[in-house]
């Protein structure tokens, strides 16, 4: 499911888009998009991959789940696997995230876990040097 897809020039928030608006931001040297996605589907994926050019093998990661903590680089696209854990106080939930960083665009995907991103993504925005 997306969550939502931002895209920021010169460090700053400028709007949401949509999926098929990424083609008209993405090539602009002053421009970054983001896109979030919470558990989503094949169509989804492959969807965005075909969009940002990501390497089969991360998207297999993401699809098959439960993969290693692990960072790799995929011919400029850095692709991180990383685990979380939520307790509610009374039972564990693991969940996985799944994050690729490549030339004007990040896109995070949240499997199994509720802990949103937005906390991240937030700080993120009152530091334009970080976007």
């Amino acid at each position: 499911m997306l969550i939502n897809c931002v895209v920021y020039g010169d460090g700053r928030r400028l709007r949401e888009i949509s999926i098929q608006e990424i083609h008209e931001w993405r090539g602009r040297p002053d421009c970054f998009v983001w896109v979030a996605l919470h558990d989503p589907s094949h169509a989804e994926l492959a969807e965005l991959q075909e969009i940002f050019g990501l390497h089969d093998l991360a998207i297999e990661d993401v699809i098959q789940r439960d993969q290693r903590p692990k960072i790799e680089d995929y011919d400029g696209t850095l692709f991180a696997v990383v685990h979380m854990v939520d307790f509610d106080g009374k039972q564990v939930q693991v969940g996985e995230v799944n994050v690729f960083v490549g030339p004007g665009f990040a896109l995070s995907v949240r499997n199994g876990s509720q802990r949103s991103l937005q906390g991240v993504r937030e700080q993120a925005e009152r530091d334009p040097e970080l976007l």
